[in-house]
């Protein structure tokens, strides 16, 4: 597949998969340990934390499809008052698919009598579980990369994924485990079961759809191209029946309404005129140009995470949680790097928690400041110059392995 491999590479690939092999197969129980105790941890968040803002935005939403149904609710979004405070127009831009997810937590919450809020983020911290696994599995099976005991330790007590997954209240860890699914068995041969995880990362957000020319140029011929779009459209049509048929028009609406915060770049292209639809049709060419540039120099999960790590660079739109999309990937670079952006983003999301939502505060008492949150402190600069440079690792990288 691709260019031919020199031996000197061959050579390195072998190198990277010996040394892949001995530490997952040496350390699992210390690993599942430490997954196990943050497990809890995020259990704990869950359960006696509120949540951020987007925990509001849910809560309202399942109340909207009761009340209006989901037209209105793509059409219109929610608009609400928290605390004498108005939080402004907060549209849906989630799949149709997750209206029955969302219909499956409130029902929990009904049975139960623990929130809307717990039951999502149960669900993200047993994705983060499931993610490991995948992981653990990536690394003896796929070549290229460097997935030493460290590297496993520190994806098993990560400090993103507590932070997002037990206290933010949002999709996107579960997204990014069929992505990764998707990855593994791509890469492993079965591309009909890629395809599957694929159309159920679409189901959870709309993002992997950046991903996907990675896809179709791992694949060998056109048939393998069509089965795949095939079934992952499949089942992105079949999770959002019956609303994709009775509302489509305002699916759709809803799906392309969303832009997110501003990033550095995003701010600064504003400042020379470049507004956020230039901005988005320049980085959607560059992600064309970079999976195809890249698509002979490394395997899938490299392509991946070059592109999510751009977008975390240079996307014209941002939010928090989009740092657990870089969890599995960075592991490619190896436990520095795997390290310095855990460490970096969970000091991140740790400050902004802390000033925005007090989140130490128990469940009760939790309270939405929205003050000063510290957008313009060295952590900010931090965070994004590692990603930036995990970027170019990707980059730099791809020169010295082929594609296996």
């Amino acid at each position: 597949m691709g260019e031919m491999e020199s031996p000197q590479a061959k050579m390195q690939e072998a190198t990277y998969v010996r040394a892949a092999l001995p530490a997952v197969d040496a350390f699992p129980v210390t690993a599942w340990l430490i997954a196990a105790a943050s497990f809890i941890i995020k259990c704990a968040l869950a359960l006696f934390t509120f949540g951020t803002m987007d925990v509001l935005t849910f809560r309202a939403d399942v109340e909207k499809i009761s009340s209006r149904g989901a037209s209105a609710l793509y059409l219109e979004g929610v608009h609400y008052v928290y605390k004498g405070r108005d939080l402004g127009l907060q549209v849906f831009s989630h799949p149709p698919s997750m209206i029955h997810i969302l219909g499956l937590w409130h029902y929990l919450e009904q049975l139960t009598g623990l929130p809307l809020q717990f039951w999502m983020r149960i669900t993200d911290a047993i994705a983060d579980v499931i993610l490991l696994a995948l992981l653990l599995k990536i690394g003896q099976r796929v070549g290229g990369i460097q997935l030493s005991a460290r590297t496993i330790l520190l994806v098993a007590s990560c400090p993103i994924s507590i932070l997002i997954s037990g206290f933010h209240g949002n999709t996107d860890p579960i997204m990014t485990v069929f992505v990764v699914a998707a990855i593994y068995y791509m890469e492993t041969g079965r591309e009909k079961s890629a395809a599957l995880c694929f159309g159920l990362a679409l189901c959870i957000k709309i993002v992997p759809l950046i991903f996907g020319i990675a896809f179709l140029l791992r694949m060998k011929s056109a048939k393998q191209r069509v089965w795949f779009i095939a079934v992952a459209s499949a089942v992105f049509f079949l999770g959002g029946l019956p609303y994709f048929i009775a509302d489509g028009r305002a699916v759709v609406q809803g799906l392309t309404a969303y832009r997110g915060q501003p990033w550095i770049l995003s701010d600064l292209m504003g400042m020379v005129g470049i507004t956020a639809p230039v901005h988005a049709g320049i980085f959607l060419l560059s992600v064309v140009c970079l999976s195809i540039w890249m698509s002979r120099r490394a395997n899938l999960f490299a392509q991946i995470g070059v592109i999510v790590f751009a977008f975390l660079t240079f996307a014209p739109g941002f939010a928090l949680q989009y740092f657990a999309w870089g969890v599995p990937f960075i592991i490619y670079l190896g436990w520095k790097f795997t390290a310095a952006y855990y460490a970096a983003a969970g000091a991140f999301l740790l400050a902004v928690y802390k000033v925005w939502y007090d989140a130490l505060t128990l469940y009760h008492g939790t309270r939405l400041v929205f003050e000063n949150a510290p957008l313009g402190s060295p952590l900010f600069m931090i965070t994004w110059i590692v990603t930036l440079t995990a970027t170019m690792g990707f980059i730099q990288r791809s020169h010295s392995t082929s594609r296996v």
